[in-house]
């Protein structure tokens, strides 16, 4: 297999975090990759089953025809730079809205303790609630604005 042919596919299933943070990350590193639904394809199914023994583990990753059952984002990339370096753009800038997103949850939940702090408890419930409110919507923001998410919101 030639270096322009190495593949990486991977095997997900809607409602799967991990397959959304996945999702992510390879969008953000410029992966391509072909997503398989194993609760659509039955084929993928069984693979899947096939390699995580007996289990439907997913986010199951191939890379150049070597199974990885549930690898973290980080190890995914790792691995794909490894095997295939030219489909890793850089992986290791963080994407300005990653940027925005961590330092607007670090703000608040600062915040969020010098309100405590100064005896306002429930004020800091609500601080933390907006904290995590933020954080999914900046996620969800920077899922659908990373290259290649068009055809990953698709396959969801």
């Amino acid at each position: 297999m030639t270096v322009e042919e190495i593949a990486v596919e991977v095997y997900w299933r809607p409602g799967c975090g991990a397959c959304g943070a996945l999702r992510v990350v390879l969008a953000e590193a410029g992966v391509p990759a072909e997503w398989r639904n194993i609760w659509e394809d039955p084929a993928a199914s069984a693979f899947v089953r096939s390699v995580a023994g007996g289990n439907e583990t997913v986010p199951t990753l191939v890379i150049d025809g070597r199974a990885h059952v549930a690898p973290s984002p980080r190890r995914a990339v790792e691995e794909i730079a490894r095997v295939a370096p030219h489909l890793v753009q850089d992986s290791r800038r963080w994407p300005p809205l990653r940027l925005v997103q961590w330092v607007t949850i670090i703000t608040l939940l600062v915040a969020s303790e010098f309100v405590a702090a100064s005896g306002h408890v429930g004020w800091s419930y609500g601080v933390d609630a907006v904290a995590v409110l933020a954080y999914l919507a900046l996620r969800r923001l920077r899922a659908s604005a990373t290259p290649g998410a068009a055809k990953a919101t698709s396959l969801r």
